[in-house]
């Protein structure tokens, strides 16, 4: 029955299931207290025992296993991460144009300036970016608004802003100067 539904073998089967759950074991983080279970088992896994626990006997009879493994993190940034960004909104524009100068010349030389921008015009979508430090924008229509929306636009204009700063060379973009 087996080989008519298209299924492996049911020692197959259990074989793949305990070596991914083991193997899911090995990738958790480096301070999770399986890991102490785990390294008791390598070094008991050749030792003459009669009674094997199930991580002794993994090791025993899937020597590969053994072999390091990358830890995978369960999250990006550890909680208590605070970002280095800065958020200021501004009560009016005159202050948020003050407030902007200021921080442009407290900017270390070097630093590339690129504002973006996800705009809809006559039901059509747009993104654009505007790069301060070589005067230089660059445009991309995106199309009707019934297949884009502004967000999706601002989106695109923020991946045209890390493709320029990723040093793609500027000679071969389409920029219109203001």
């Amino acid at each position: 029955m087996e080989i008519e539904a298209g299924l492996m073998p049911t020692w197959i089967r259990l074989q793949t299931k305990t070596l991914l759950a083991y193997t899911g074991m090995q990738s958790l983080a480096e301070s999770h207290p399986i890991h102490e279970w785990i390294n008791k088992a390598k070094i008991n896994r050749t030792s003459k025992v009669t009674h094997l626990s199930p991580l002794e006997n993994i090791l025993k009879h899937f020597r590969n296993t053994a072999r390091a493994i990358e830890h995978i993190k369960s999250y990006i940034r550890p909680p208590w991460w605070n970002p280095t960004a800065r958020i200021i909104v501004a009560e009016s524009k005159e202050m948020a144009k003050q407030d902007h100068e200021k921080q442009v010349k407290e900017w270390r030389m070097g630093t590339v300036h690129i504002y973006t921008d996800g705009s809809g015009i006559d039901n059509y979508i747009g993104a654009a970016i505007y790069n301060q430090t070589l005067n230089q924008s660059e445009q991309q229509h995106l199309g009707h608004q019934s297949r884009y929306n502004v967000y999706a636009a601002e989106l695109w204009a923020i991946n045209m802003a890390i493709l320029d700063k990723d040093k793609r060379p500027l000679s071969h973009m389409l920029y219109i100067h203001g």
